[in-house]
């Protein structure tokens, strides 16, 4: 889906600023839950949700207990030691994008592992390159790991990628964007529709507002939905890929709030 989009936006996103994979829970057979507002909105139908969506970061040498147990934040500038195809046991994984970062204040390099659905555009970043920007993985044990990601020109400012996945949308509590840049954010809107019954309690599906940079306006998206913003022969393409929360009391332990994937890429839908 293709919106018609404030320009304000188009400035935040160019301008220079101080087994795995597997689709969400199927709620096909799911019903509305006496709620407060069952009776004046109509049950949420999500539209599907673009997978796969996958974004995995680590640090060099770091295994697989250690990337779902343990959290990890680089920030800053940092060089572009690799981005293609993924490789190794990332491609063997399903893993069909890789970028490797050396980020100047930590001795080893980040790795981000993606997969992307087709609506998705690879990160634009080149080997050499320069960039500024903030990688966080912030584990909550059995509930999962959040992921996010935030890259940006150091010479234009421009954003080239931004990714969240997990139950937030936004940096972790405590962590700055680096160097005055704008790191994007993303918040579940009000619902306005009534909630549906799933193993773990009431789930609605509200719109998404990404903000691009504190100053910018919303793009507000739902679950399965892509917006490309285009400006003096650049792109970024938004994608929603799936954006839930449960609403009420929680019936398992180990399942987030909410359930979030999105991502803003430079360069259009292929």
């Amino acid at each position: 889906m293709y919106r018609a989009l404030p320009i304000s936006v188009v400035l935040a996103l160019g301008i220079v600023g101080c087994d795995l994979f597997q689709p969400p829970p199927s709620d096909a057979d799911a019903v509305a839950t006496d709620t407060d507002t069952s009776d004046t909105l109509a049950p949420c139908a999500p539209e599907s949700a673009l997978i796969p969506f996958v974004a995995s970061v680590a640090r060099e040498g770091e295994d697989e207990t250690e990337v779902l147990t343990t959290s990890l934040l680089a920030s800053g500038q940092c060089q572009v030691l690799y981005a293609g195809a993924a490789t190794g046991a990332l491609a063997e994984a399903g893993y069909e994008a890789e970028v490797r970062l050396q980020f100047y204040d930590d001795p080893h390099p980040v790795v981000l592992a993606l997969a992307l659905p087709h609506a998705a555009p690879a990160p634009a970043v080149a080997y050499g390159e320069t960039l500024v920007g903030v990688v966080a993985r912030t584990s909550h044990g059995k509930a999962g790991v959040d992921v996010y990601v935030a890259l940006r020109g150091v010479v234009d400012g421009a954003l080239r990628a931004w990714l969240i996945q997990g139950s937030s949308g936004g940096l972790p509590d405590g962590v700055d964007c680096p160097l005055g840049f704008d790191c994007p954010a993303a918040v579940l809107a009000e619902p306005d529709c009534a909630s549906l019954q799933d193993d773990c309690g009431a789930r609605v599906w509200p719109a998404l507002e990404i903000r691009p940079a504190a100053a910018s306006d919303p793009v507000t998206l739902r679950q399965g939905e892509t917006a490309v913003i285009g400006s003096r022969g650049q792109a970024w393409t938004f994608l929603v890929c799936y954006a839930s929360r449960l609403d009420g009391e929680v019936a398992c332990t180990d399942t987030p709030a909410a359930d979030l994937a999105a991502a803003i890429l430079f360069g259009a839908v292929p």
